[in-house]
């Protein structure tokens, strides 16, 4: 039997006004995350949160943005660990917009057969089904 948790609402057209400003935030932060911790701290802060807003206003992950920017989140933090920044001085100021261990949790057994029988806005469905899997190179 699938288990369906509703997810609150958020200000969808509030949150959407602010992702250019937040991605111009993250070009900037990019351009100089060589040369600057507070850059590199500060890229992986903003990627974060660009990708938890997308998912508020895109819970389901099925707009091609929503998938691209977990994926500049991820690289971000995989990169930052990659020069052996401290994770401890990462903060997320969006908590709660995307469960990120269990839809973690929930892609690997997903990934090994094993079925995942609850429904939440909180685990993005195409995050969840592989739906941009082989789309891009990452």
């Amino acid at each position: 039997m699938t288990v369906i948790v509703p997810r609150q609402d958020y200000p969808k057209d509030d949150m959407a006004a602010v992702i250019p400003v937040m991605e111009g935030s993250v070009s900037s932060l990019l351009e100089k995350f060589e040369t600057s911790h507070n850059s590199r701290s500060g890229a992986v802060m903003t990627a974060l949160n660009v990708a938890l807003v997308r998912s508020a206003v895109d819970p389901r992950a099925a707009m091609r943005e929503t998938w691209e920017s977990w994926r500049l989140a991820m690289q971000v933090h995989s990169a930052v660990f990659a020069a052996t920044t401290a994770p401890d001085q990462e903060r997320v100021t969006c908590s709660g917009i995307v469960a990120i261990g269990p839809l973690a949790i929930a892609c690997l057994a997903k990934a090994n057969g094993l079925p995942v029988e609850v429904e939440s806005g909180y685990l993005p469905e195409a995050l969840l089904d592989f739906a941009w899997h082989g789309e891009f190179g990452a």
